[in-house]
Parts: C-alpha cells; sequence; structure tokens
C-alpha cells in the first residue's frame, strides 16, 4: 500500500470532507504542484517559480515563512560569528564600535523579529488550519500579501547596514537621543521594515484564528482545538495590543527623525523624553518578545504528546498558564526602567509582578515534563530532543531573571553581559530550540519526507553544547563587569581566557546549525513518509504528506483535542484495526 494512503478501515469509517482529492503528483514532481489545476491557470502561472510567486495556498505561504525565517537566521548568525570573533580579546580592532553596535542592533532584531517570528508564522500557516481540519484558510489573497508585505520588510531591514550612514546604530531598543542623532538612511530603513513586517505579521495571525473559528471541522471546538492552535489564538490576544503600539512607535521614531522640529516626541527641554521612549519601546517590547514563548510551548506541548503516546494530560493547565502569562507579561513592561527613577513603591509592584509572571511559564513546564517527555525512549528522537532543550533553557532563564528582577540587582547588571546571557537563555534559547525541534517534528508533513536522524541529533548536540556553555559564560563576564554593546572590555580583569572560551562554543552552535542546513539540503533524498510516520494524534496526521489542495477528502469524528487517537481506540474494539 503507498504511504501515502490511509488504513482502509480507518478510510472507510469517516464521512467525505468535501469534493475528492486530486491524484497523487508522479514521483519527482513538484509535491505541492497541486495550488491549483495547470489547465485553468494562465500561462504565466506555470512555471515552478511562477507557481510560488502567485500562490494563495496555506501551506506554500508558510514554507515561504520558514525560508525567510532560514535565511535570516544565517544572516544573523554570521553576524553573531563576527561578533564573538571581536570578543575574543580585550582589545581586538577588527571592528569599531560604531559598525559593532549597529551588529548588535541587526542581530538582536533579525532574531527576533525575522527568525523567531516568521518561523512561527511559517509553522502556523501551515500547521493550524491542517490541525483544524479546514480545507483552507479564511482569508488566502490577504494571507499571501501580507507574506509579501513582511518580506519586503525585512530586506528593508537586511538591507539597511548598506545604506548611507550604516545600519541602525542606537542599539535594537533605539532609545533618544542617541537614536535621532545617528545620521543617514540605515535606521530609518530599520524602522520602516519593523513597521511593514508587524502590520504583516498581525494580518497573518488574524487569518488563521478566523480559520480557526469558521472554516474547522465539525466537532472542532476551543475544547477540541490541538494546543498549538490554542496558542496560537492566545498569541493574537497578545499581539492586538503590543502590535498597534509598535506600530505607532516606530511611526513616531520615524516622524521625529526626519521632521525633528515638527515632532518632537522624544526630545524636550525638561529631559523627561528618553523616558517617554523607554516606557513606549518596553510597552510593546516586553509582549511581542515574550509573547513569542507562547506559541513555543504550544510546539513542545504537541511534540510531548505525540512522542510519549499520549500520556500528556496537562493540556488545560497549560493553556491556562499561557492566558496567564500573557496577561502578566503586558502589565509588567515597567521592570525594563527601573534606572529611569521609577520609584521604591512601583519597583516593589513590579518586582512582584515579574515574579508571578514566572509562575505560569514553572506550570506549564511542569505539565510538560510530568507526560514523560524525559525518558530515554523519548529523547531517542530528534524533535523531543529540542523540545527538551528548550524547556531547559526556559528554566535557567528563569531562575537567572529572578536576579534581574530585583530592582537592586537589575541598576548594577542590566548594561552588562549578564543581561545578554539572560535574555538568550530565556528568550532566545527556547525560541531557537523549540521552533527547529517544530520543524523537525512537522517536515514530514510539510515535504513528505523524514530529515536523517543521526545527522539532526548531532546538529543538536553541537548546537545545545556550544550555545549552553557560551551564554553560561556571559553570565560570569558580567557579573565581572564586561558591558554589552561594546566592542571591547580592556581594563575588566580575569574574563580573557572566558570570552575565548565563549567564542569557541559559539563557533561550535553555528557548526551545528551548519548541519541542520545539511540536514535540510540532503532531505530530498531521504526516506519517504507516510500520513503519519510519529503515530500521532491531531487532523494534520490523517491526511497525506504533503497534503493536497484541499487537505483533506474525509474527516474523522472530532469529540477530544485527540481524534485519531480516538478512532484508533474504536477500529479497535470493533476489530477493525
Amino acid at each position: 500500500m503507498p504511504p501515502w494512503r490511509v488504513h482502509p478501515a480507518i478510510r472507510q469509517s469517516c464521512p467525505p470532507a468535501g469534493r475528492s482529492r486530486p491524484s497523487r503528483p508522479p514521483e519527482g514532481a513538484d509535491p505541492l504542484a497541486a495550488d491549483a489545476p495547470v489547465s485553468s491557470s494562465p500561462a504565466w502561472q506555470r512555471g515552478l517559480v511562477a507557481r510560488w510567486l502567485v500562490s494563495v495556498e496555506h501551506r506554500r505561504i508558510g514554507i515561504l515563512y520558514l525560508g525567510t525565517a532560514g535565511f535570516f537566521l544565517l544572516l544573523a548568525g554570521l553576524v553573531a560569528v563576527l561578533m564573538r570573533i571581536q570578543l575574543i580579546g580585550p582589545d581586538v580592532d577588527m571592528i569599531g564600535q560604531r559598525t559593532y553596535l549597529g551588529m548588535t542592533s541587526f542581530h538582536g532584531i533579525a532574531m527576533v523579529f525575522f527568525f523567531a517570528l516568521p518561523l512561527v508564522l511559517g509553522l502556523a500557516n501551515a500547521i493550524v488550519p491542517l490541525q483544524a481540519g479546514a480545507r483552507r484558510d479564511a482569508y488566502p489573497r490577504i494571507n499571501a500579501v501580507a507574506f509579501w508585505v513582511f518580506l519586503f520588510g525585512g530586506l528593508c531591514v537586511a538591507l539597511s547596514p548598506l545604506a548611507k550612514g550604516g545600519s541602525a546604530g542606537a542599539g535594537w531598543t533605539s532609545y533618544p537621543p542617541f537614536s535621532l542623532a545617528t545620521g543617514g538612511n540605515g535606521h530609518d530603513l530599520v524602522l520602516m521594515g519593523l513597521i511593514l513586517a508587524s502590520a504583516a505579521a498581525l494580518a497573518t495571525v488574524v487569518n488563521l484564528v478566523v480559520t480557526v473559528r469558521h472554516h474547522a471541522a465539525p466537532g472542532m471546538t476551543w475544547h477540541t482545538l490541538p494546543v498549538f492552535a490554542k496558542s496560537l489564538v492566545v498569541l493574537v490576544a497578545g499581539l492586538l495590543v503590543a502590535v498597534p503600539l509598535q506600530i505607532a512607535g516606530c511611526v513616531f521614531l520615524l516622524l521625529a527623525r526626519e521632521w525633528p522640529s515638527a515632532f518632537d516626541f522624544f526630545v524636550t527641554t525638561d529631559g523627561d523624553a528618553p523616558v517617554l521612549r523607554s516606557g513606549w519601546i518596553w510597552l510593546f517590547g516586553q509582549p511581542v518578545a515574550y509573547l513569542l514563548l507562547v506559541p513555543v510551548l504550544g510546539i513542545v506541548a504537541e511534540i510531548a504528546s505525540t512522542f510519549t503516546r499520549g500520556r500528556f494530560r496537562g493540556g488545560r493547565i497549560l493553556v491556562t498558564s499561557l492566558l496567564a502569562f500573557t496577561a502578566l507579561v503586558v502589565l509588567t513592561w515597567l521592570h525594563h526602567t527601573y534606572s529611569t527613577g521609577t520609584g521604591d513603591k512601583p519597583s516593589t509592584v513590579l518586582l512582584v509582578l515579574a515574579v508571578l509572571a514566572l509562575l505560569p511559564i514553572a506550570a506549564a513546564v511542569a505539565a510538560i515534563a510530568q507526560s514523560g517527555l524525559l525518558s530515554p525512549a523519548t529523547l531517542s528522537e530528534p524533535a523531543a530532543q529540542f523540545a527538551v532543550g528548550a524547556l531547559v533553557l526556559l528554566v535557567l532563564g528563569g531562575l537567572s531573571g529572578l536576579f534581574l528582577a530585583i530592582w537592586g540587582n537589575d541598576r548594577g547588571l542590566r548594561g552588562t553581559a549578564f543581561a545578554t546571557g539572560h535574555a538568550h537563555y530565556l528568550l532566545f534559547g527556547p525560541a531557537l530550540f523549540a521552533l527547529l525541534g517544530g520543524l523537525v517534528y512537522w517536515w514530514p508533513k510539510l515535504f513528505g519526507r523524514i530529515l536523517d536522524r543521526k545527522l539532526v541529533g548531532g546538529a543538536f548536540a553541537l548546537l545545545f553544547c556550544g550555545f549552553v556553555i557560551s551564554f553560561l559564560l556571559q553570565f560570569v563576564v558580567g557579573d565581572k563587569g564586561v558591558a554589552r554593546r561594546v566592542s571591547s572590555y580592556e581594563g575588566v580583569e580575569g574574563v580573557e581566557a572566558l570570552q575565548v572560551v565563549s567564542s569557541i562554543f559559539a563557533f561550535v552552535a553555528a557548526i551545528g546549525v551548519l548541519a541542520l542546513v545539511g540536514a535540510v539540503a540532503m532531505s530530498r533524498r531521504a526516506r519517504r513518509a507516510g500520513n503519519d510516520p510519529w503515530q500521532g494524534d491531531t487532523l494534520e496526521w490523517f491526511t497525506a504528506s504533503p497534503p493536497p489542495r484541499g487537505n483533506f477528502d474525509s474527516l474523522p469524528p472530532v469529540t477530544s483535542d485527540r481524534p485519531l487517537a480516538d478512532l484508533r481506540r474504536t477500529l479497535r474494539e470493533q476489530g477493525a484495526l
């Protein structure tokens, strides 16, 4: 029986979902070429490249987002390697301070907005409609336009170092008056890119939420929706608050840069304007950055549920924790401004809220860990390894956050490499490992091939060891007084050897990324995946790999968040499986 066919007993027990499924493309053809019948398409749309450029099919749009994320991961990774080379010695003169500051700005913006965010959008576009049992997304043309707007915004940021004056040299937070004093067009390009990308991302996720609400399979309610789809809905709730503020903040800063005499939002004679910008950047920056942990935990929960064979029963606890975390992370933005004279009483309230924000994350991690994800049998799967790596970094990052939540520590450590280690452990690391784990997990569904297990496992080992040790040492050198965003650390004693070791392990992590890229490049020759190579329980594993146009020709009854497990149990009771 061909691997893309569903077991006959399962097929016979499921009612049709509408039109019959088109025939499977022949071996060697584009597996996603079922986007539209070639005979009904204009001639200019019939080429392989043209079909991708004009496609409105949600799975293709998702893959385009994934490709964008991969490009920016390599670009931001290259910038990170150059920065670590600069920091090997205290007085290395390879990169000037102005250029180094621009590189730190570019690296932070690229990793948050153009790697983590499009990777979430790509997986959500490709998988969430399948999980909901939808035959298509709600607004396919808006979804397609949103991707190209997002890509154009990303290109604005990527090309900003080539503009007159270089890239944004005021840090990714762009605090005035420094952000207003930096000349050139590079900073303007970054602001325009962020405006476009933010608006496009919001349009994409709203389209997916409407798809879940109005195009889901019969019986698919909030309680029967898979955890990853629920996490996307929670993410949208937070982004609806944060993204308009982000767009407004970028627009106001752009106007203040271009016409400072007419739009003096951030520069006034009393000197309070930098505090206004500081509060504004964190009012949207805190939610936008940390809300990425919401779909990250949703992905980890999906991996745990599949590879523990359904022993994950903490879905309600997890979703409740994500809702609480979303609310608290929006309220605690002001704890980034301790050093601006917040005052003891407000600082105490912020300290309590910041610590409380860790409790939902702890509950979510505990709900996932009790499923058996840490068992040796489960850890033999590369996707589970990435998921566990994300949880480990999330726990370590949360513990390090306890130090920075106390305003006395924050004032002494915020400008040091300690904060760099904290941000990478709490945000960038969990997002990186969980999203790569989700990519490995759903790769067979997207492309019909299984990534090489040994190569992916080796890539994980290199990336995890390199990442953990490199940024663990940043806590140490930061405590000794090494400043972040500074290209030299002359005068700080006892840190040169630690910086060398940190750079070496950063290079190890980079090799791990290249190994994963190699696994992806070799996947076209990998063995084919069936409908359900992992024995998953959600609806995306019911259709072919990759899914055809229309996604499904039949659907099982949906009575829980694990419809395929329910179907298998029913068929076993009937003796049909």
